[in-house]
C-alpha cells in the first residue's frame, strides 16, 4: 500500500507538471503581448506629440513672421508720419515766437513781472489780453488749443486761460529749459497730464490728467536775446488719431499710440 500511494503522487506531479507549465507560458505571453500593445501606444503618443508640437512650431513661426512685417509695414510710415508732424508743430511754434507783435508783448510781459505796483499790473493785463488777441488767428488756423509763455525760469507768465496761468507751470520735462534757453531750439515736449481743467477728446466733459503736448520755440527781444519761450497746446489723441488713420487706411486693426510710461495718445 505505501508503494502504491507513493506511485500514485508521482503520476499527480508528473500529470500536474504540463498544467503548470502551460499557465506559465501563457501568462507570459499575456505580459508581453500587454507590454507590447502600451509600447506601441506610448511611441504612437509620442510620435504624435513630436509631430503636434513641429506643426505648431512652423504654423507660429510663419504667423509671427507675417505678424512682424505687417507691424513693420505699418510702423515705419507712422514714424516716418509723426516726425514729420513734429516738425511742423515746430516750424508753426517758430513762425509765433518770430512774430515781431508776439516779440514786443512777450518782452513787455518779461520786464513787467514781478512788478507790483499797479500801474505795472494795469500794463501787465493790458499786455497779456492784446497777446491773446494776436495768437487768437494763429491758433485756430492751426487747431491749437491755447498757448501759453515762460520765462527763462520755466515759470508761467501768459496763458489763453486764466485758469492755466492761475496753475503756475507744468511738470517739468528734463532737458527742456537747455533746448529753449542755451541751444535755442524749438521743440515739442514729452506728453504729459494736464494739471488743470481741459475738456477730454472723448467725451468732452471737463476734467484734469487730459495728455497735453506743446510745440515750443524760444523768444527774442528787441535786442536779439532770448527772455522767454512760447508753448502752444497740442492735444495729442486728435492729432494722433487723424496721423493713424491715414497709416492705418485699408486695414482692418486698430492701431493705438502710448507714450513711455503707457498715456494713451491715440
Amino acid at each position: 500500500p505505501a508503494g502504491r500511494r507513493t506511485d500514485t503522487l508521482m503520476s499527480d506531479e508528473l500529470a500536474s507538471a504540463p498544467r503548470s507549465d502551460h499557465y506559465w507560458s501563457f501568462l507570459k505571453r499575456s505580459v508581453l503581448s500587454w507590454y507590447k500593445t502600451w509600447m506601441a501606444a506610448i511611441v504612437a503618443a509620442g510620435l504624435l506629440f513630436v509631430l503636434d508640437w513641429s506643426v505648431h512650431t512652423i504654423v507660429s513661426n510663419s504667423f509671427r513672421q507675417t505678424l512682424t512685417a505687417d507691424l513693420l509695414t505699418a510702423i515705419n510710415p507712422l514714424a516716418m508720419a509723426i516726425e514729420l508732424w513734429i516738425r511742423s508743430q515746430e516750424d508753426v511754434a517758430n513762425s509765433a515766437a518770430n512774430d515781431p507783435r508776439v516779440r514786443e508783448l512777450v518782452e513787455t510781459l518779461v520786464k513787467l513781472e514781478g512788478g507790483g505796483d499797479a500801474a505795472d499790473q494795469k500794463a501787465k493785463s493790458a499786455a497779456l489780453v492784446e497777446l491773446r488777441k494776436v495768437m487768437a488767428p494763429r491758433l485756430k488756423a492751426h487747431g491749437f488749443d491755447g498757448f501759453v509763455v515762460f520765462d527763462q525760469h520755466l515759470n508761467l507768465i501768459a496763458a489763453r486761460r486764466n485758469r492755466v496761468l492761475a496753475s503756475g507751470g507744468f511738470p517739468a520735462q528734463p532737458g527742456l529749459a537747455n533746448k529753449l534757453f542755451r541751444d535755442h531750439r524749438s521743440t515739442v515736449t514729452h506728453p504729459f497730464k494736464s494739471t488743470v481743467l481741459f475738456k477730454s477728446e472723448e467725451d468732452q466733459e471737463t476734467e484734469e490728467g487730459v495728455p497735453t503736448m506743446l510745440a515750443m520755440a524760444p523768444v527774442r527781444n528787441s535786442n536779439n536775446v532770448v527772455v522767454a519761450a512760447i508753448g502752444l497746446r497740442v492735444r495729442p489723441r486728435a492729432r494722433f488719431s487723424e496721423i493713424l488713420s491715414v497709416t492705418r487706411e485699408g486695414k482692418t486693426w486698430e492701431t493705438y499710440v502710448f507714450d513711455r510710461n503707457g498715456l494713451l495718445l491715440s
